[in-house]
């Protein structure tokens, strides 16, 4: 991974991490993880590294629906699982779409024959 995509992934971490032990300020911001997950995806992953963010983005978002009946510590987990899953299921989006663009061979259709 290049520098761009590990100081996405770092203040995707520390906005995350903000948010869940209560800085209320930065709850409501996850399009601003989105962005830095497409940015992280763009500058980081590879096409051929498809699999691993999906699961992971699919893997956090049902963390943070389900985690919450853990007492005393469940609504953290799931609020810092939210925040990651709006992260990564950016960053899944784009390598998923990368694949796509790939795996049709668009570029292809304009080529000369």
């Amino acid at each position: 991974m290049n520098k761009i995509s590990n100081i996405a992934f770092l203040l995707a971490l520390v906005i995350a991490v903000l948010s869940t032990v209560g800085v209320d300020a930065l709850a409501n911001f996850m399009w601003v993880m989105a962005v830095l997950g497409a940015v992280f995806a763009v500058f980081g992953l590879k096409t051929d590294d498809a699999v691993g963010p999906v699961v992971l983005a699919l893997g956090l978002a049902m963390a943070a629906n389900g985690l919450n009946g853990i007492p005393y510590a469940g609504a953290y987990i799931s609020a810092f699982a939210g925040q990651m899953a709006a992260f990564m299921s950016a960053a899944a989006l784009v390598v998923v779409m990368r694949w796509l663009w790939n795996t049709g061979n668009v570029m292809g259709l304009f080529a000369k024959s």
